[in-house]
């Protein structure tokens, strides 16, 4: 495994971005799942929404410097 370059803070914050989308997406999925195990309530989708909306800022801070 190769050693990954420095990311600029853009770029750490698009993978942010990305990590946080994926994880709402998946919760989202597990929230109407069939399966009674894999059911999340209505809290843990919006604590990764609200992951998401943080992680949104952090990239619009680091694409917009002041």
């Amino acid at each position: 495994m190769q050693p990954e370059p420095s990311l600029t803070p853009q770029e750490r914050a698009v993978r942010d971005v990305l990590a946080c989308f994926d994880a709402s997406a998946r919760i989202r999925v597990a929230r109407d799942s069939l399966l009674t195990a894999s059911r999340v309530g209505p809290r843990e989708e919006e604590h990764a929404f609200a992951d998401l909306q943080q992680a949104i800022m952090r990239l619009h801070t680091a694409s917009h410097p002041r």
